[in-house]
């Protein structure tokens, strides 16, 4: 399956790629030897939390390849199968169909959504063993060669691809999480596309918006774009100081200034209200009805909750952050 990838909301350039600056330079040093080797580019394989550039990183990679004359980059994601990959090879597609345009050595294939390449099975699968160190495909009349075609791998779930598999990837970068600071400046430069028109919000407004969205890009410009309706069609205005007012904006999504979601609002009030500030993790999940394994990271992170040998347990902060909660739930 073929994906557009577009729009505005993926940077252009590798200056408006906000943070993970030692990534940037790994890769960028990874594409310059190649060009300079007149080799194709290893194999890159790139893991992390929804939104936290995976995608942007990969595009800005194949993009960069693309500028030599005659390379080309195509995207895929969901499962495939070594026939799939061969008719990509060979025949190229998009949506429509086959596009009779084949890809050669140096060009890059960007796989979104990697993991789902094993639903099929671990034997499914066996075929990128072979396609990734030597390019070749084994089919029923043995090894059959392949152009020297990069893969660049995205995935969440980098934990169901077997060790095998991961250790063909010769680049693999780790993306960080971002910080508030980095999560202002990408606000501020998704503002630019989202808010056209508009009068820009202010420097307090950015780090908001990069609180309440925990720093992740995907939660900021969802942000932004409520911010965008609010401000065409309910009569949301800058105030008298410059900025908007935010508490509309925070309400629709039913997120806190500190980026407190539900989820994460009710578990620290089941632990301290029903579990007396200490419980196990099952015995959370349950009462919680959901998996509460975003908002356990997301309270450790606030320094909220620690991680103990019997269970979860509610710090001095937490508590107090649990109290004021309450208080706000009240007003």
């Amino acid at each position: 399956m073929t994906r557009d990838f577009t729009s505005h909301e993926y940077p252009a350039t590798w200056d408006a790629y906000i943070g993970q600056d030692m990534v940037k330079r790994q890769t960028k040093l990874a594409i310059a030897s190649a060009k300079a080797r007149k080799a194709p580019l290893d194999h890159m394989f790139i893991a992390g939390a929804p939104g936290v550039g995976k995608t942007s990183l990969a595009l800005l990679v194949a993009s960069e390849v693309a500028k030599i004359p005659g390379r080309q980059f195509k995207v895929v994601s969901g499962p495939m199968s070594w026939v799939g990959m061969q008719t990509l090879v060979e025949s190229g597609f998009t949506s429509g169909g086959p596009t009779g345009t084949g890809m050669s050595d140096g060009d890059v294939i960007l796989y979104d959504e990697f993991h789902r390449v094993m639903e099929n099975g671990k034997k499914g699968a066996e075929w990128l063993l072979h396609y990734l160190q030597d390019w070749v495909l084994i089919t029923s009349r043995g090894a059959t060669p392949m152009p020297k075609v990069t893969i660049v791998a995205c995935t969440t779930e980098p934990e169901k691809i077997p060790e095998p598999i991961l250790s063909r990837f010769m680049l693999r970068p780790v993306l960080e999480a971002y910080t508030e600071e980095e999560g202002a400046k990408i606000a501020k430069v998704m503002a630019r596309t989202v808010l056209v028109g508009l009068p820009e919000p202010s420097p307090g407004n950015f780090r908001t918006i990069s609180s309440a969205a925990n720093a992740n890009p995907r939660a900021i410009r969802r942000l932004l774009t409520t911010l965008r309706d609010l401000a065409i069609v309910g009569g949301l205005v800058p105030t008298a100081r410059g900025g908007y007012s935010m508490g509309d904006v925070l309400a629709m999504h039913d997120v806190t200034e500190d980026g407190l979601d539900r989820t994460a609002r009710r578990y620290l009030d089941l632990l301290v209200n029903e579990f007396g500030g200490k419980a196990g993790a099952r015995a959370i999940a349950s009462r919680l009805g959901v998996s509460p394994a975003d908002a356990e990271l997301l309270l450790m992170d606030r320094g909220f909750l620690i991680r103990t040998t019997t269970g979860r347990e509610i710090t001095p902060l937490g508590v107090r952050r649990t109290v004021a909660l309450a208080v706000a739930a009240v007003k």
